[in-house]
């Protein structure tokens, strides 16, 4: 699928990583059933974003329909040829170079329809 090379500088990585670490919806350590108890009631598309099992890997869990279907996609910073980025792979494999461009794909979804669910110490900022 997508693999991280060993010419990638650490400062691209940086620049990737801190694009999910501040982004409103980042939980970060969040087991899923926990994140299930965030999602719950929240309007389909609601979604929030969460790390994964392994560096450079993360969850984005949203309301599929609401009140209680919800998915746990996993992605992760990718490297395909000269492209960086954020892919994903449903059936085949899919990529974004802008975190903000993917949240739509794996949702299926209009950027508009996608409604982050904000951690509590992002709104008290």
């Amino acid at each position: 699928m997508f693999s991280l090379p060993a010419n990638v500088s650490r400062e691209e990585i940086d620049q990737l990583e801190q694009e999910i670490f501040t982004h409103p919806a980042w939980h970060g350590h969040l087991l899923g059933i926990d994140c299930e108890d965030l999602l719950r009631g929240k309007p389909t598309f609601s979604y929030l974003l969460r790390t994964g099992e392994a560096k450079f890997h993360y969850y984005l869990s949203y309301v599929m329909e609401a009140p209680f279907i919800y998915k746990h996609q996993p992605f992760t910073i990718a490297f395909q040829d000269a492209a960086r980025g954020w892919g994903y792979r449903n059936t085949c494999p899919h990529w974004a170079s802008h975190l903000k461009d993917l949240i739509p794909l794996i949702i299926h979804q209009p950027k508009e329809q996608c409604l982050p669910i904000v951690r509590a110490e992002h709104v008290c900022r």
